[in-house]
């Protein structure tokens, strides 16, 4: 973006209100979406800096896919997936199986949860990963 537009957009989409509404648009438990978490969101905006570091990740290239990276993985995997996620759906995390090659790999789909379990269920979330890290250290 130009010097111009950049500063523009950015200060456009760091709007407590536009943080609140994309929370909206990706969480399904709006209990989770609180004014707390929307200042933990909005703080880093303040930053000297922020608009670069926003301008970058769009214009960054996207990297290698987790298909690419699965199979060089070789430590047990918990992968724990909102049902309900509409910025990555679960059928794409459903194909991951096919890329784990022999290791320990758990997928786990987090019902009425959207992009962040770990936010919006951590009363879910938090039992799964702590009943899953002795079989993981067991493991290793």
């Amino acid at each position: 973006a130009s010097p111009v537009t950049g500063p523009f957009l950015f200060d456009r989409v760091r709007q407590r209100q536009r943080i609140r509404a994309t929370l909206e648009q990706v969480y399904r438990n709006p209990a989770a979406i609180t004014d707390e978490l929307v200042e933990i969101l909005y703080a880093p905006s303040c930053d000297v800096g922020a608009q670069q570091v926003f301008a970058s990740i769009l214009t960054a290239p996207p990297g290698p896919t987790p298909e690419a990276l699965l199979p060089q993985v070789r430590c047990p995997l918990l992968v724990l997936w909102g049902e309900g996620d509409p910025w990555t759906p679960i059928q794409r995390g459903r194909g991951f199986q096919n890329h784990v090659q022999g290791i320990d790999y758990q997928f786990l789909p987090i019902p009425d949860t959207g992009h962040c379990p770990h936010d919006e269920r951590p009363e879910v979330v938090n039992p799964l990963i702590l009943g899953w890290l002795p079989r993981a250290f067991a493991a290793v």
